[in-house]
């Protein structure tokens, strides 16, 4: 799956960034679902411009019929370890996925 070409980084000197992709819906019951799909470590700036194209570390998995033919948007969550100063988090939501109405 090819997802991004890089990070928008801050202008410090980071330590190393944990980045992280999940799908997020919604739910009657719940207003936020999220499962994380794949995660990883950038432990420098050289690392910043990447390309994935993987199966999934963690499976998107229905657990009953509760996401058949539901949208729901993958997210790209980033959090930046400074060298110095505290941690921040940001994030880039693409939106208007489905998931089909069968499933095999």
């Amino acid at each position: 799956m090819e997802i991004i070409s890089g990070l928008v980084l801050c202008h410090f000197v980071w330590l190393q960034v944990f980045v992280s992709l999940a799908a997020e819906y919604e739910t009657p019951k719940n207003s936020f679902n999220q499962i994380s799909l794949w995660g990883g470590i950038l432990p420098s700036k050289e690392h910043a411009k990447f390309w994935i194209h993987t199966s999934n570390k963690h499976r998107f998995i229905d657990q009953g019929s509760n996401l058949r033919g539901k949208e729901y948007n993958l997210t790209l969550h980033w959090h930046v370890m400074p060298k110095t100063s505290k941690m921040f988090a940001d994030k880039i939501v693409m939106p208007s996925y489905r998931l089909p109405e069968e499933y095999r």
